[in-house]
């Protein structure tokens, strides 16, 4: 087929000039779109992996952060506790180790005397009482009133049972 000025082989109406524009710019903005979607999936799926970076990291430390915070919340919890201390020793003065200082009604809420004998204890207030006691010793309770040290001393237990 001869082309004559003007006129193109392919009979089309995209030979026109205004026209051929059209096309161009339809043509260019769909490839435009499809390098955009394909841009918007890799970027999703690089934040679908940041994502569970961060899951992974927050599963490990998030049990770390909560045993940081276990001593504090027990602070907190005790709200305005008073801090006694003393010393237990039997009759001859000597220092009873591992002797029981409980919160009286409490007896998860206690301590043992250490290698001197000596205890220190958080009470809920002055006017909480507190059981010392030792295997063979009489049992001796006291309230804490505004004393802060007490020395406690436990005598033998002559009673048979």
């Amino acid at each position: 087929m001869e082309t004559t000025a003007g006129t193109c082989p392919c009979e089309g109406d995209l030979c026109q000039p205004w026209k051929r524009k059209q096309y161009d710019d339809v043509k260019s903005h769909h490839i435009y779109n499809i390098i955009m979607y394909k841009t918007n999936i890799n970027n999703y799926e690089s934040k679908s992996d940041k994502m569970k970076q961060l899951k992974s990291l927050l599963k490990r430390a998030v049990p770390s952060l909560l045993m940081l915070m276990l001593p504090l919340a027990n602070a907190l919890a005790q709200g305005g506790s008073i801090r006694v201390n003393g010393t237990v020793v039997d009759g001859a003065g000597e220092p009873l180790i591992g002797a029981s200082v409980v919160v009286k009604g409490n007896t998860a809420h206690g301590t043992v005397t250490d290698f001197d004998g000596k205890f220190q204890l958080d009470v809920p207030s002055e006017q909480t009482v507190i059981v010392v006691s030792y295997v063979g010793m009489e049992t001796k309770e006291f309230k804490v009133g505004s004393q802060r040290t007490f020395s406690v001393v436990l005598t033998d237990n002559t009673q048979l049972s």
